[in-house]
Parts: structure tokens; sequence; C-alpha cells
């Protein structure tokens, strides 16, 4: 007998991240190379949930996205 296999909960930071990211107007190429990253599709991986966003970007995020850098660190 196998075990079905689910899909890992999405963190409540992900979602808000997901959200921010649709609303912002700025692709995720622009908001990695922004943050400093040579792979865009770490914003992917932030997103689904596969990597935390880092703390010490969430500042920078924030303001990228025009979001509450305050709302943002709570979630964190």
């Amino acid at each position: 007998m196998t075990v079905p296999k689910y899909p890992a909960r999405r963190s409540s930071v992900a979602a808000y991240f997901e959200q921010a990211i649709e609303r912002c107007g700025r692709t995720q190429a622009e908001i990695a190379e922004a943050l400093g990253y040579d792979q865009p599709n770490i914003i992917s991986m932030f997103k689904s949930g596969r990597t935390k966003v880092p703390v010490e970007t969430i500042p920078k995020l924030a303001e990228l996205l025009g979001v509450s850098e305050l709302y943002f660190l709570k979630l964190a």
C-alpha cells in the first residue's frame, strides 16, 4: 500500500509574498536583481514556501513590493 504524498502547506508569509508580487507590477527577475540575487528562481521558491524569506531581506522586499514592512516582519 502506498501512502499518498501531500504538498507542503504554504506559510502565511509565502501567500502574502505571492499576493504582494502580483499587485506590485514588478517581475520576479526585477525583484531578485534588486535584492542582489543572481537567479530569479529564488523568488519562485519564496512564493511557493519551499524557501523561507530571510528576515534581513524583508525591509527591502517591503519597499520593492509597496507593502507594510511591519506587517511583513510580523508574519515572518
